[in-house]
């Protein structure tokens, strides 16, 4: 980006004058996934049980941009990343100023979003998939009541991710889509 216009630049490649497709359209950045996995472990000491899965990705997504139904300064929702936005002269910044017109800003715009390497970014994450922590009450505390067994229980699934993704959610990349609910359940079990 210009940090005197706040514009998108783009490299000429066959130094015809002008930024067009296919001809200038370079792969600089690719999408893909390195490595996954997960860590699982599950714990139990006297009546407490502790387990939790957490799931580990290292990737390259398309990020916002690609998806963003309108420019940046035209009418139409916009993540908080934005805010960081070129404002004035001498501005370092990787989103560009904001245009409410068909301006050059709204065309290297465009040009960024279908073409430009700054739609590709670090979509890796870490995130608390699973986590399940119960306390089964002891005999000699149920056995009054004639109950058998009694366990009291919280779980949770999504609660935590870790990620500098410009987007929803880095697990499914795609920007129409919310990411996984957190969910939490608590409940007991009673055996007679």
């Amino acid at each position: 980006m210009d940090p005197q216009t706040g514009i998108y630049q783009f490299q000429d490649v066959d130094k015809d004058g002008m930024i067009s497709y296919p001809n200038d359209l370079q792969a600089l950045k690719e999408v893909s996934q390195k490595f996954y996995g997960g860590i699982f472990n599950s714990l139990r000491y006297k009546g407490i049980s502790l387990s939790f899965l957490f799931q580990f990705v290292k990737q390259t997504k398309f990020n916002y941009l690609v998806s963003s139904a309108s420019a940046p300064g035209t009418l139409g929702n916009q993540p908080d990343v934005v805010l960081s936005r070129w404002q004035k002269p001498g501005d370092i910044t990787g989103i560009e100023k904001f245009s409410e017109n068909y301006s050059e800003a709204y065309n290297a715009f465009s040009n960024a979003q279908y073409y430009g390497d700054n739609a590709i970014s670090d979509a890796s994450f870490i995130r608390l998939k699973n986590l399940y922590l119960s306390y089964e009450l002891p005999d000699h505390t149920i056995s009054r009541f004639h109950i058998q067994k009694c366990k009291i229980f919280l779980q949770g699934q999504n609660l935590i991710t870790i990620t500098k993704y410009l987007g929803l959610d880095p697990e499914n990349g795609s920007q129409g889509y919310l990411p996984p609910l957190k969910i939490i359940t608590a409940g007991f079990q009673l055996i007679f």
